[in-house]
């Protein structure tokens, strides 16, 4: 294209931005009307971000300073821009705004109506500011606890993942401000992350790094998805038409926008064929690629034209749901909000002989050791401009307590050990361990403060998992504040005084040491960069050699003592759970789990219900000990108060994906079901025969381009536990089906069955 061209239409759609405003409404009638309209350049200018067009100091109309980016208008077919801002801990601009706990900490709250609400009142914001799509939330699994983005995140599990992202999703799109749910995918590392190559099974892919994407795409819609900037088994997740096109949309029915992660270039024409529609936040050198592209034949224009056809889908989604006027909203309730879903997602790790909750009648004056202003949350995308983080000990005095001038006058000391988190690196092994100023400091005042016979507790105030084996002991509390937002002072206060009963669970595991987390050899445990004519492991390539054994589900069923295991956490009084109980229904494959729950201790409080669920191995399908198949979260009860807790459940969602087959799998055979506080407190449990085998093909995709060694299960361990599926297979309850044993027969079921989950 002629540079003097190019140069008018950038300088042009820069000067008509107040002639095109939101109040352009977009019909989905008229998308293909729209498009024939548009010349190539049009279409190119559309595809990629307006950064390419517009000097970096110029905001489109309505934009507000510190957007991520936006598209390009076209103003001669009047097609407005959209921006968008990051998250998802809370709007990220110039201005100031809500500071909300991070993913980890919202997904420890275990609570999907929290996690909605949470979302609603971000979209609240970000509508009065302009904003069109917000860039969360992060879902990738959290492989390692040195992932340098873990506090983004929200667990090591998939169910959970997707659970928490469905109604954040939903939170966001329901108050009509899109979603671009991040990073698809393998997003697990931060070393040499617009590189490094995830070498995975398609096992693995499938049940742990690609579950919590499925099932946000088939229960949410997300109105956009951010591809990563990393390799999946040799071809770039941007460039990759396996992914993008053949599963994400052709498998899950994902009927939005693939926008690239920021900066992710490699080949523009690639990423446009694969089904990565929009470039972000946008450069000359692509728009003009994009041309050359078209022009020498690298990539039709027809092409081109379903990319440029999904953006104006999202433009005409983001014209229709936005009104004229600026959302109001309560900045109050959103604090208020904030405090609330930070205290809901600490959890109470250790308290001895009932020291917490305390008054300040009983222990008047407090000492805080250690880092006072707390870390609220994670740099990067996820940092929030807020303008007063309370520090603890502002917070405790708000409570009632008085702040002791010297340590020898306090009833009681608080020791808060933080770690900071930011995107860009990942944690280096020290990080995950206690320093040996923290180890003295802590040591020292338990010593001086149990000599006295005086109370210690001990705020983690974290982004991920730290070592925590060697000295819990030592204090009389210890309470897990992860990076809590801007309430997180008042929430820790809200806890420790019993205005709130502890109530969060952890949505990860904590291992003894680092080093027993089955990826820690295929993990950046120290900086590495790249070696000249090199390919440098866990940099430039990681092998995933876990396979399916990611957290409880290795710890679990390799018999791997923890610290703390996952979907752990205390609360100030008791609970007791019935044994579940299982009823089937014949049509659809449906059944239902009901599971009492009766608070049995002295103070309210709410519990959390989770379903595991063991399958039987077929041949030499391994199965993990357990895995999460459903969880919910009581209201508050009273003393001797019982709710009812019901889990729907189909049986396609206990399926294995198995390899040869290339399908999901339901076994024929006893499947177990748990329920219980834990992965490792089960409280009770039955079982079910199930006679016929299910399965699902689907296409073979994204196979692995160099071979790995895949963890397996020992085999003597391995013939032990296919013995006692068999033996366990003739036993029967009181729920299960009372017919003896029969040949397993394979009903054959589309892959369209999957939208039914």
């Amino acid at each position: 294209m002629n540079k003097k061209i190019f140069a008018l239409l950038a300088i042009f759609s820069v000067m008509v931005l107040s002639s095109c405003g939101r109040n352009v409404k977009i019909f989905s009638g008229t998308f293909d009307r729209i498009l024939k309209k548009m010349t190539l350049e049009e279409k190119a200018m559309l595809v990629t971000g307006a950064a390419a067009f517009s000097p970096a100091d110029t905001l489109l109309e309505g934009q507000a300073a510190g957007a991520a980016g936006a598209t390009t208008p076209i103003e001669r077919i009047n097609l407005p821009a959209i921006s968008f801002a990051d998250g998802p801990a809370g709007l990220r601009l110039d201005s100031e705004h809500t500071w909300y706990p991070c993913g980890t900490m919202l997904a420890c709250s275990w609570d999907t109506e929290l996690v909605e609400n949470v979302a609603s009142r971000i979209a609240e914001e970000a509508r009065s500011k302009g904003v069109d799509v917000m860039l969360g939330p992060g879902m990738n699994i959290q492989r390692n606890p040195l992932g340098g983005r873990n506090f983004e995140y929200f667990s090591e599990d998939p169910y959970l993942t997707g659970k928490m992202a469905a109604a954040y999703v939903n939170g966001l799109q329901d108050k009509g401000v899109g979603a671009c749910v991040k990073h698809f995918a393998l997003n697990n590392q931060e070393s040499g992350r617009s590189f490094n190559n995830a070498r995975v099974s398609p096992r693995a892919l499938r049940e742990i790094y690609l579950k919590g994407f499925e099932m946000v795409v088939r229960e949410s819609r997300p109105w956009a998805v951010m591809s990563s900037t990393n390799r999946i088994n040799g071809v770039y997740a941007s460039q990759s038409e396996a992914l993008l096109t053949n599963l994400l949309r052709a498998e899950w029915g994902f009927d939005g926008v693939v926008v690239s992660g920021w900066g992710a270039a490699d080949s523009i024409a690639a990423m446009l064929h694969a089904g990565n529609d929009l470039i972000e936040p946008g450069s000359r050198q692509a728009y003009e690629d994009i041309i050359g592209a078209v022009e020498s034949g690298r990539l039709s224009e027809a092409e081109l034209n379903v990319n440029a056809r999904r953006v104006i889908d999202l433009l005409g989604r983001c014209s229709l749901k936005f009104e004229d006027a600026p959302m109001q909203h309560s900045i109050e309730e959103h604090i208020a909000l904030a405090r609330r879903c930070a205290a809901d997602g600490m959890v109470l790790l250790e308290n001895k002989d009932r020291f917490l909750p305390i008054t300040a009648e009983k222990y008047p004056y407090v000492a805080v050791f250690g880092q006072d202003t707390l870390i609220a949350g994670g740099l990067g995308s996820s940092t929030v401009n807020t303008s007063h983080i309370p520090v603890l000990s502002e917070a405790l005095a708000n409570a009632g307590f008085h702040i002791a001038e010297n340590a020898e006058d306090a009833d009681v000391a608080f020791v808060v050990i933080s770690r900071g988190a930011t995107e860009g690196e990942d944690r280096p092994l020290s990080d995950f361990y206690l320093s040996k100023d923290e180890n003295k400091m802590l040591n020292d005042v338990c010593r001086s403060f149990h000599e006295q016979n005086k109370k210690v507790a001990v705020i983690l105030n974290t982004g991920g998992v730290i070592e925590t084996a060697s000295w819990k002991n030592l204090p009389d509390a210890l309470l897990l504040a992860w990076l809590p937002g801007q309430e997180g002072g008042n929430a820790i206060a809200d806890i420790v005084t019993g205005a709130v009963t502890p109530s969060g669970h952890l949505a990860q595991s904590f291992p003894i040491d680092c080093k027993d987390v089955a990826s820690s050899s295929n993990f950046p445990m120290s900086e590495l960069k790249s070696a000249k004519g090199k390919q440098v492991k866990n940099f430039d390539y990681t092998n995933y050699q876990e396979g399916i054994y990611v957290g409880y589900r290795y710890f679990d069923t390799f018999k791997k003592e923890v610290s703390y295991p996952f979907g752990y956490g205390l609360t100030y009084t008791t609970f007791s759970m019935d044994d579940p109980e299982l009823f089937e229904y014949r049509f659809k494959n449906l059944m239902e789990v009901v599971v009492e729950v009766t608070n049995t201790g002295d103070m309210p409080g709410r519990a959390v219900v989770q379903l595991y669920v063991k399958a039987p191995m077929r041949g030499m399908q391994e199965k993990p000990a357990k895995e999460l198949r459903a969880f919910a979260k009581t209201k508050e009860l009273k003393p001797g108060e019982t709710e009812i807790v019901t889990f729907p459940l189909t049986k396609t969602e206990f399926a294995s994906y198995n390899e040869a087959s290339c399908s999901w799998i339901v076994d024929s055979g006893t499947y177990i079901f748990m329920s219980g506080n834990s992965s490792a407190d089960i409280t009770g449990e039955t079982a079910r025969y199930f006679e016929k085998s299910i399965s699902i093909p689907v296409e073979d995709v994204l196979a692995l381009d160099s071979p790995i060694n895949e963890l397996r299960v020992r085999k003597s361990f391995f013939r032990e536990h296919v013995r006692k599926d068999k033996s366990t297979s003739t036993k029967r309850t009181t729920n299960q089906v009372s017919k003896s044993v029969t040949p397993d027969t394979t009903a054959i079921v589309p892959a369209a069955v999957l939208n039914q989950r």
